[in-house]
């Protein structure tokens, strides 16, 4: 479908027939997305820790992508916790 990940994690199916796969890229940060219709394209960056880089954090993006309640649960590898994004808005809840 797509290349250039490093690390992919998830996946997940979001939708039916016209649904949408969204797969994380730990090292990456980056949570991408595909579709038939439209293709590949970056969903969320960052999708985990979004701050200046440390020494403290190896892995800066999400993994472990699943669907419940409207958005995605992941774990957030980069701010050391467990978050949802909505589908909608793509605003995060740690």
């Amino acid at each position: 479908l797509f290349e250039g990940l490093r690390l992919a994690e998830g996946p997940v199916w979001v939708g039916g027939r016209d649904g949408y796969l969204l797969v994380s890229d730990v090292p990456g940060n980056i949570i991408h997305r595909w579709s038939a219709k439209d293709g590949h394209s970056k969903w969320l960056e960052p999708s985990g820790y979004g701050g200046p880089p440390t020494q403290m954090v190896t892995q800066y993006g999400s993994n472990g992508l699943i669907l419940a309640r409207g958005g995605v649960v992941m774990g957030d590898t980069g701010n050391r916790g467990v978050a949802r994004v909505d589908l909608r808005t793509k605003r995060k809840t740690m």
